[in-house]
């Protein structure tokens, strides 16, 4: 009423987004007329409520039949939300799933407005172009709105794209029973964080936090579960990127570029952050069994790909888009990497402590050295990297 009172004809609108929605179809909120009624897909592409923590209701975010009100979708092709979402990479379920949800919510009324979270552009620009195909025309075929974003892009190896494409979207991790159930680029990220976390906090309950994945289990049951599914990946991302990088070659250069800014990086965050969590959980499983220079190892292994991962974002900062990453405060890679600098430095304080040289006597100095030696000279301890590089070598020789 009072915007009307300075506008004529405006138009409003609502988001029925999470309680809201809920207290709408409760009868306890009412809107006005003419007002549109913005539903909301759970943030993994799915017309329901959204989860919260391990809370998943799941309740339908379409207007019922017979609505005669005006109504739209907020739909998500990004999304953060401390757990599996994609921020950095694009949405993780076939394209086709998108198709099938858009086209339901229109087909059930949601047709009057659009309202679409991209994040940053970049990352995301086939799922936006398949919404915008969807919104022009009110329907699409997945498989063929692929093909020509390709060959809008691409002048030569069109087909091998698409494919590429289309294996993004098997590879990813399903960590639950429903098609929307996928993993983005946080799911390497924030639970590897809370696991680090409930681990140095001397914790072995449940850790609440990881129940919506891992289920109500002791940690370490929660631990093995992020294992396990991490594992499973990490060889179809290796062949992934393998595939994308052979196509790349074939590319001008131009195209080589692009490529490598809008799928390559995608594929080698998942390849560093599959490698990452399972890495970190491994270290967790050697700490439990006190096996400390074995966890250190891992722990190890874990910023390693962690870091790769930073450096993947490094390399796709070409030409326009320099410094193009450096805000990535969501995902936060460089967390991650701390969070798990402080478990390995944990760990090493396990059994180096407090010269951080009795690892390096006992499993790497020789024999004849060992009884009669200079403290002056052997007490200069090696750098994390450095010794865990040294005791790899000598565990994988015994």
């Amino acid at each position: 009423d009072m915007i009307c009172e300075y506008v004529d004809q405006p138009v409003c609108c609502m988001a029925m987004y999470g309680e809201i929605a809920e207290l709408y179809k409760q009868g306890k909120i009412e809107v006005p007329e003419g007002v549109i009624k913005i539903w909301a897909d759970n943030g993994y592409g799915k017309m329901v409520s959204r989860r919260h923590g391990h809370l998943n209701l799941r309740v339908p975010a379409l207007p019922e039949a017979g609505d005669q009100g005006k109504n739209g979708v907020y739909y998500h092709v990004t999304f953060h939300d401390l757990q599996a979402s994609n921020h950095l990479t694009q949405f993780p379920t076939d394209s086709s799933f998108i198709v099938e949800e858009l086209q339901g919510a229109f087909a059930a009324g949601a047709s009057e407005y659009l309202l679409v979270n991209s994040g940053n552009i970049l990352p995301h620009l086939y799922t936006l172009d398949l919404t915008a195909k969807l919104w022009m025309d009110g329907t699409a075929d997945a498989d063929e709105q692929l093909q020509t974003f390709v060959n809008r892009f691409y002048t030569a190896q069109q087909g091998r794209i698409a494919q590429l494409y289309k294996s993004y979207f098997k590879n990813t991790i399903v960590y639950g029973p429903n098609a929307d159930d996928r993993a983005g680029d946080e799911f390497y990220h924030h639970p590897a964080r809370q696991i680090i976390g409930h681990w140095l906090q001397n914790k072995t309950e449940s850790d609440e936090r990881l129940r919506w994945a891992a289920g109500d289990v002791p940690f370490v049951e929660q631990v093995r579960w992020f294992r396990d599914r991490a594992e499973r990946v990490i060889l179809v991302w290796y062949l992934l990127r393998k595939q994308c990088l052979e196509v790349m070659e074939l590319l001008p250069e131009k195209e080589r570029n692009r490529l490598h800014v809008q799928l390559l990086v995608q594929i080698e965050l998942h390849w560093s952050g599959c490698r990452g969590l399972s890495s970190l959980c491994q270290a967790y499983m050697c700490y439990q069994e006190e096996r400390f220079p074995e966890a250190f190892i891992e722990a190890s292994h874990a910023v390693w790909d962690y870091k790769e991962g930073q450096q993947a974002l490094l390399r796709a900062e070409i030409g326009q888009w320099e410094h193009f990453y450096r805000a990535d405060w969501l995902t936060n890679i460089a967390n991650t990497i701390d969070h798990v600098e402080t478990a390995r430095k944990f760990l090493r304080i396990q059994g180096d402590s407090p010269d951080m040289f009795l690892w390096y006597k006992e499993y790497l100095m020789p024999e004849t050295e060992k009884h009669i030696y200079l403290e002056n000279t052997h007490r200069n301890p090696l750098s994390d990297d450095e010794l865990a590089r040294r005791l790899q070598e000598k565990f994988s020789s015994l």
